[in-house]
């Protein structure tokens, strides 16, 4: 059985965190180690993504980007 592994999308509105998104990266290495990822959109309700992330059997939750401290 293929494990399914849920991955955090940004919402549609934010397309700072769509081309910061590291997404694509993420599932490729995913579906290189044998797994099949899904894509779990953020602008959904709780029940929602409880639901979708049920059907899943990991999840990977990436870091945000660092921000700089003022020098």
């Amino acid at each position: 059985m293929t494990p399914r592994i849920a991955i955090p999308r940004p919402y549609q509105h934010q397309p700072r965190l769509q081309t910061a998104s590291r997404g694509p990266q993420y599932a490729e290495a995913i579906t290189r180690a044998g797994g099949e990822p899904v894509k779990i959109p953020l602008d959904l309700s709780p029940r929602e993504t409880a639901d979708l992330i049920n059907t899943c059997q990991g999840v990977l939750l990436p870091g945000s980007p660092r921000r700089r401290q003022p020098a």
